[in-house]
């Protein structure tokens, strides 16, 4: 699946396996507090020049489950 393929060439570089690695900026999503509405927004149309959006290569079931892995990086 294409967003396999960008958490594992894309997110993983920045974010780390883990979502900690903060390479390039990039946030510490074990500790992000945005609700789903931000989540898909980042995932949609990326955040500033740091990341880059996916919202043209992601369709919305794809959208969904990248919301949903990043959400289950969060310290519980």
């Amino acid at each position: 699946m294409v967003f396999q393929y960008i958490l594992t060439a894309d997110a993983i570089p920045c974010h780390g396996a883990d979502g900690k690695l903060g390479n390039h900026g990039a946030a510490d999503l074990t500790i992000s507090v945005l609700p789903d509405s931000g989540v898909i927004n980042v995932i949609r149309n990326g955040r500033g020049s740091i990341m880059k959006g996916y919202g043209d290569k992601l369709n919305p079931i794809e959208i969904h489950a990248v919301t949903e892995y990043v959400k289950s990086l969060r310290k519980h």
